[in-house]
């Protein structure tokens, strides 16, 4: 049965990565199922009208979609203009404490429009989609309609022994972060909406079991983002071993644990892999100055920014993902590396823990990093050693990409709408 659902979707943009792909993704797959209605930012906090003028472009090619876009509040951009001016270098949305102040004024002026568009149409449930973090839940739960919230989560933090390792500012900020989150996630407008919620879909098991000790009803794991099934075919390069490596330069992408791992190999196997370089950030200089005083300048290819066309053609020309980060979602670059038949070395954390297996790719224990590169240098020396092993892990690439599509994940969600709503009526 097609039900009228309204979404909201901060982030939504065919044209960006991330969460911007997720509601993209989610909504025009889901319109097959639904009449869909979107509540979406006009655009990010750093380009106000971005989303807009992507959307405008290709909507008519979605006729059961109603593209709803909201402003963010004047006070809303002003302040985020401090925020990129202060703090734009420190990550994409500058400071998070600014970042999700103005994205609460944005949900309240979205809360207000959603009223009118449920008066003037018959909206049978609300789906919080995008942005995926547990800090903001709104106030669509408010609403005397079926509500659900997700994929959300971020609750996890990282081990104490890890932590040790970190430089003192680090380890700083990391106490402080797991002191927040727990106090945080206790406020009473989060603890509301979870107690409101008919279904609350998170990205990891760790975030799950939190949201049901705080009383949740109903939870279940569903990744934050999901593949494009290609079908491409194998290749197994039979020259080096080219793997690749994307994201931002910065702290918790830990690239030095890839760095570090290279330093670790046998004098024999240095020749046998290319490693390309995709990204940005403020630690850059730094890492190409220690890649140099260690005589891997000839190893490592630093590629600066792409757009996604461009990454995707660099993926179809790679063995293997490294994916170093200690702290992510699911992040949308590992399911798009599955669906170009790349095997993903991870650590187990958060989204990836449930994206990735054995059969595709290796998730590395988070302890530490010095243990991390170990491990990463001996899977390292075992695809050098056995191309039959990367290949399988080619193929299982491949079909992991088609067990977690977009599509399937828009299936899931159409499927649990009908749940919902048959008990309703």
């Amino acid at each position: 049965m097609s039900y009228n659902i309204l979404l909201i979707a901060h982030e939504f943009s065919p044209l960006q990565g991330s969460e911007c792909a997720q509601g993209w993704n989610i909504a025009t797959r889901l319109s097959k199922y639904h009449n869909i209605f979107v509540l979406y930012a006009t655009g990010s906090q750093f380009s106000p009208n971005s989303y807009l003028k992507s959307i405008n472009k290709i909507s008519d090619n979605y006729p059961n979609i109603v593209f709803i876009n909201v402003n963010q509040t004047n006070f809303g951009l002003l302040l985020s203009r401090v925020n990129k001016f202060l703090f734009g270098k420190m990550s994409p949305i500058g400071n998070p404490i600014i970042y999700y102040f103005i994205y609460n004024l944005w949900q309240k002026k979205a809360y207000k429009k959603s009223k009118i568009i449920i008066k003037n149409n018959k909206i049978d449930l609300i789906h919080l989609i995008t942005s995926i973090s547990y800090r903001e839940p709104g106030y669509f739960w408010k609403i005397d309609l079926p509500f659900i919230w997700g994929p959300t989560g971020g609750l996890t933090s990282l081990p104490v022994s890890f932590i040790k390792g970190l430089p003192f500012k680090k380890k700083l900020i990391e106490i402080i972060r797991k002191v927040y989150i727990n106090y945080e996630f206790n406020k009473v407008r989060i603890q509301k909406a979870i107690n409101k919620s008919e279904l609350i879909y998170t990205f990891s098991d760790y975030d799950r079991q939190k949201f049901i000790q705080s009383g949740a009803k109903n939870v279940t794991n569903l990744l934050d983002s999901g593949t494009t099934f290609f079908d491409l075919p194998i290749i197994n390069h039979n020259n080096k071993i080219v793997i690749l490596w994307a994201g931002q330069l910065v702290d918790r992408k830990s690239f030095n644990i890839l760095i570090e791992s290279v330093v670790k190999l046998p004098n024999i196997y240095l020749n046998k892999f290319e490693f390309r370089i995709l990204g940005e950030g403020i630690l850059k200089n730094f890492y190409i100055k220690e890649i140099d005083k260690m005589n891997l300048k000839n190893l490592f290819f630093f590629e600066g920014q792409k757009n996604r066309n461009d990454l995707f053609e660099i993926m179809k020309t790679s063995d293997l993902f490294v994916h170093t980060s200690y702290r992510e979602a699911t992040t949308n670059i590992i399911p798009e590396a599955l669906s170009f038949n790349l095997p993903v070395v991870c650590h187990d954390i958060s989204g990836m823990s449930i994206a990735i297996n054995e059969s595709c790719g290796y998730k590395i224990p988070l302890i530490n990093s010095d243990n991390s590169s170990n491990i990463l240098s001996q899977f390292l020396i075992k695809i050098a050693d056995d191309k039959n092993y990367l290949l399988q892990l080619k193929n299982g690439a491949k079909k992991r990409s088609s067990e977690i599509s977009w599509d399937n994940n828009a299936l899931q969600i159409s499927s649990d709408y009908d749940k919902i709503l048959s008990l309703k009526i």
